[in-house]
């Protein structure tokens, strides 16, 4: 089982925009200058963007206030800010509006949570056994990057460095892709990751 974790109302927030339209990315070509033009442009009931800013005192209507404002000149969110008719979609706007407002403040940093559990079993003659292992990694961001920026790109440099200081020389691959399963990959590459503050917690225990 897999899943993903989302502040409260997340899901309420994203069906207020798909409602809006503004999840679609079809390619219009109109001039637009406010989010009612775009809920309009691409086909929306209007009226609906009144109902979320004015009334809804949940989470669909904090997002709206938060990021359609409606006074606000959104020229500045399409392909050509100059306000020139252009081909523009919907989605692509909504996601510049959300990327302006969500950038971090001075002293401001993210932080990124994996946890993994793994459950198996193995039959052999004396009846097997049951186990269970988990893994949890924390990463922190900080003023030169986030953690989710950290944790990808350490990880892609720690891969590069591992070849071009030729620490798979010795595997037999024949070229192509060369899984992170196998110790010459995996025990350099925690090495390197540790050493850039991102650490796995291993745990294990049978059942």
């Amino acid at each position: 089982m897999r899943g993903t974790l989302r502040h409260r109302g997340w899901a309420e927030a994203m069906h207020a925009a798909f409602r809006l339209g503004l999840l679609s990315d079809k390619k219009i070509d109109k001039k637009v200058s406010t989010w009612s033009e775009v809920v309009k442009a691409v086909g929306a009931d209007e009226d609906l963007l009144d109902v979320y800013a004015k009334e809804d005192a949940g989470v669909a209507g904090e997002m709206v206030r938060w990021a359609l404002v409606e006074s606000e000149d959104i020229t500045r969110l399409l392909p050509t800010p100059t306000g020139a008719s252009a081909e523009w979609s919907p989605v692509d706007l909504f996601a510049n509006a959300l990327w302006e407002k969500s950038q971090y403040r001075l002293g401001e940093q993210d932080l990124a949570l994996m946890s993994n559990t793994l459950q198996f079993g193995r039959a052999d003659e004396t009846g097997g056994y049951m186990a269970r292992g988990s893994l949890h990694v924390k990463g922190d961001g900080s003023p030169e990057g986030s953690a989710m920026a950290r944790t990808v790109g350490f990880t892609a440099a720690a891969g590069a460095e591992i070849i071009l200081e030729g620490g798979l020389n010795s595997l037999d691959t024949g070229g192509g892709i060369i899984r992170p399963t196998i110790p010459q990959v995996y025990e350099p590459a925690l090495r390197i990751l540790e050493e850039c503050g991102v650490k796995f917690n291993e745990d294990h225990q049978y059942l």
